[in-house]
């Protein structure tokens, strides 16, 4: 898919005098260094979405360029070690991309100041065409690093966590009803990206798991009675429960009350998305560990500990049949099933805190010694 014409000089000009930017996060790294070659797609007509940006072979439908991953995409090749590895052929990771003006080939291609700029990128995209260690970049975000006319540079990149500013979405384009077949995509996913495994749960609160059939996309040939939940699973080891994300007729973009961690306190930073526009960021003042949740990314900066008892309480998990104190005494207190926001069915108590999840008191998510 790589894209090699020659452009128009007026638009090389333009776009090469554009000020590569850096910008900070929590995204974070998941692997090491690993030298490659960078290309552009796209480059004839940079501004006007192609390949990646248009489907792909990730199946993502289109992408906006004023909403995260702000065309930030790539392409991996088909026999990228990543792409073989999964889940998803890649699809939904997220990779961190640094030119290097003095390695073994292409000497002298990046942007000045290339040590300390990145761009970081969402695999939306395979590329059957590319050698292995070749990425293939929107020309825009290819244009951040090196300019434009260039076209092939040396580089290096690492795997790192996605940090989309809001929380996850599931796109349903094939929703025939209960007993019949679904279709949909986890889209805007934090954390490692990479979902391995979504099931469906209707009213009866039995778990069907639903096939990952091309891409990104997961379906079941006989979808339970609706509303359903969704349960979703990340190969970080979190999970993540949509509830009612799957309604009788309901296609489109539906957005859910839940994202995945992305920035646990114990990993080391790295830079994230260079788009050019600010966007919120997750807090880090809440301490948390991998495969706790948190309801959006306004959550990540409130505290989990509400003023006074009538909020703090000991709401039990329905399908278990153990106490609160049972719970913590078997080392449950920070499970998904039990840190989980909680349902609206739960969340009857006049002002409970939804985002400290289940048995939240007893598990020390709240406190009651603000109140006398």
């Amino acid at each position: 898919m790589t894209d090699f014409r020659l452009f128009g000089v007026l638009l090389i000009i333009a776009l090469s005098s554009v000020t590569p930017t850096t910008a900070d996060s929590n995204a974070v790294a998941l692997s090491d260094w690993i030298p490659g070659i960078l290309t552009p797609y796209g480059g004839d007509e940079p501004t006007v979405p192609s390949y990646g940006l248009r489907q792909g072979s990730c199946g993502y439908d289109d992408i906006m360029q004023d909403s995260w991953p702000y065309w930030s995409v790539a392409a991996l090749a088909t026999s990228n070690s990543f792409h073989l590895a999964g889940p998803d052929l890649g699809c939904g990771q997220c990779f961190q991309i640094q030119c290097i003006n003095n390695g073994p080939t292409f000497v002298g291609k990046c942007h000045d100041n290339w040590e300390n700029n990145s761009i970081t990128v969402m695999i939306t995209d395979e590329c059957p065409e590319c050698a292995p260690d070749q990425i293939d970049v929107q020309a825009l975000s290819f244009d951040k690093i090196a300019p434009l006319i260039n076209g092939r540079i040396q580089t290096q990149y690492r795997r790192v966590t996605c940090t989309p500013p809001d929380a996850a979405w599931v796109r349903i384009d094939g929703n025939n009803g209960p007993g019949l077949w679904l279709r949909l995509w986890i889209v805007n996913v934090a954390g490692s990206g990479g979902v391995t495994a979504v099931s469906i749960r209707g009213p009866d609160q039995v778990e069907y798991p639903m096939t990952n059939t091309f891409g990104a996309a997961w379906e079941i040939g006989s979808a339970p009675q609706f509303p359903a939940d969704l349960i979703v699973s990340t190969d970080d080891s979190q999970q993540l429960i949509f509830f009612g994300a799957v309604t009788v007729g309901q296609t489109g973009y539906v957005q859910t009350a839940s994202q995945f961690i992305s920035t646990p306190t114990a990993w080391p930073t790295a830079p994230a998305f260079n788009n050019d526009v600010a966007v919120a960021s997750y807090s880090t003042a809440v301490t948390v560990t991998s495969g706790t949740l948190i309801s959006n990314a306004t959550a990540a900066t409130e505290s989990y500990c509400p003023p006074t008892c009538d909020t703090c309480l000991d709401i039990n998990f329905a399908l278990h049949n153990y106490t609160c104190a049972q719970q913590k005494a078997f080392g449950k207190c920070n499970d998904n099933f039990l840190t989980q926001p909680l349902h609206p069915l739960d969340a009857t108590a006049e002002g409970v805190n939804i985002t400290a999840g289940y048995c939240a008191r007893t598990c020390g998510r709240c406190s009651c010694t603000a109140e006398a």
